[in-house]
């Protein structure tokens, strides 16, 4: 199976999405009170975005397989990993997806105080664009028994399933103790001939050629 996660591909249209991100950090309020500013000053929530690993995904059905006739619950789990690596498959092997380029902003919304313990929750934007090697009429016809009402549709509930956003140096929280939950939301999806990233730079060099 080929790595969703690939580079130097040559991409025939780019899916360009936006994923939002909650992060939630908690850690000892007699601890450092200026964590919040380190955390986004530093860059340490500079979330990355990360396909899922195929291998872990196999690993967890065969896991599954063994236990799923016992009980519903592990019947539904078994099903619900099958669906999530039928996607990453398909995303892969059909449409050839791979990660181009990606930004990242973090703003900091609060920091709340409970039971001796702060609570900060950040929002963290990623801008990510994502290469097929199928042109967009091929890209789009490939989906055409997706699940979804639109090919934006199709495309925000087949990317959910399969990828999702890391901490860049979680060592580092670990060091301080601050556990951290993150919470990804695909908010945006749109299709283009080109990555947002190449033509923003081909704004700045028409403007600077003016």
């Amino acid at each position: 199976m080929k790595n969703f996660l690939s580079r130097n591909h040559n991409a025939s249209c780019y899916i360009n999405i936006i994923m939002k991100t909650v992060a939630q950090l908690e850690y000892p309020h007699s601890g450092n009170q200026n964590f919040e500013n380190m955390f986004v000053d530093h860059g340490l929530l500079n979330l990355q975005p990360e396909p899922l690993d195929p291998e872990k995904i196999m690993a967890e059905m065969k896991s599954l397989e063994k236990s799923r006739q016992s009980s519903s619950d592990k019947e539904n789990q078994y099903y619900q990993i099958l669906d999530i690596f039928h996607s990453y498959e398909f995303s892969s092997e059909t449409l050839g997806l791979f990660i181009d380029n990606y930004d990242c902003l973090v703003k900091h919304k609060e920091t709340v105080v409970k039971n001796d313990m702060r609570i900060a929750k950040f929002v963290v934007t990623n801008d990510i664009s994502i290469g097929s090697i199928l042109s967009e009429n091929l890209l789009v016809d490939s989906l055409n028994d997706a699940k979804g009402n639109t090919t934006q549709e199709k495309l925000q509930i087949l990317l959910s399933k399969i990828i999702g956003c890391k901490l860049p140096n979680p060592e580092t929280f670990n060091e301080e103790d601050v556990a951290v939950k993150l919470t990804s939301t695909i908010t945006s999806v749109d299709i283009a001939n080109d990555n947002k990233f190449i033509k923003f730079a081909e704004q700045v060099k028409t403007q600077e050629g003016k």
